[in-house]
């Protein structure tokens, strides 16, 4: 899940326009071989890519690109993801 997809407790603000959010990156698995996703902006939930299985017992996630912070308060200045998921499908 792209950039910082969090409700603040205390104030109730939705921090996810705030911070950096990724647009590209490259995934590179144990065997070598890699796959370069675009990822959509202010998409606040998860977004597929569709692979091949991969052998190996690692995987690398190369930030390519992001956007510009969307503030500038202290500490805004950062690429933040959610949450990454790898599964099958059926």
């Amino acid at each position: 899940m792209n950039g910082y997809a969090k409700v603040d407790p205390a104030s109730g603000a939705k921090r996810y326009g705030e911070y950096r959010r990724i647009t590209k990156v490259t995934w590179t698995f144990g065997n070598g071989t890699s796959f370069q996703q675009s990822l959509k902006d202010g998409v606040e939930t998860m977004q597929k890519l569709s692979i091949p299985s991969q052998p190996g017992d690692h995987v690398t996630l190369t930030i390519e690109a992001s956007t510009d912070p969307g503030s500038t308060a202290r500490g805004r200045d950062a690429v933040v993801i959610s949450e990454v998921a790898f599964g099958r499908t059926s």
